[in-house]
């Protein structure tokens, strides 16, 4: 009979070393779990931090992007203007032009008229009448 009871309590005892390596066991992976839960909110974070560094750069590309879109269109605008107002010189200057040509053109058919009559107009004045030389 006691020896019943020792084997009895010898295969309780093992089975208690069971538990205990078993509870020594979870224990273990717990604190496994506990570090790789640490190291992923560490990593969460810092991936937070790259992410927001990104989006803030990624903002400043976008800003300065319109910026040098806003300066190209402006300067687009105003060459389109000046390129306005010098086609409006350009008609203006071709239209004194065709003035300045037909005043001259005028002048010229004047000048040729009056010099056609001078050369055709018979002049006495320079003739003189012959004389008699008295010797």
């Amino acid at each position: 009979k006691q020896v019943a009871e020792l084997k009895e309590a010898l295969e309780v005892a093992k089975n208690r070393e069971k538990e205990l390596d078993l509870c020594k066991k979870n224990e273990e992976y717990q604190a496994a779990l506990q570090k790789l839960i640490e190291d992923f909110k560490q990593r969460e974070s810092e991936f937070e931090e790259e992410k927001g560094e990104f989006n803030r750069q990624l903002q400043e590309q976008i800003k300065s992007s319109k910026e040098k879109v806003d300066s190209l269109l402006s300067k687009q605008h105003a060459m389109e203007n000046e390129n306005k107002h010098l086609k409006n010189e350009m008609k203006g200057i071709q239209s004194k032009m065709q003035e300045v040509l037909k005043s001259y053109s005028s002048q010229m058919q004047l000048i040729n008229k009056q010099h056609t009559d001078t050369l055709n107009a018979v002049s006495y004045t320079h003739l003189t009448l012959p004389t008699k030389r008295i010797v």
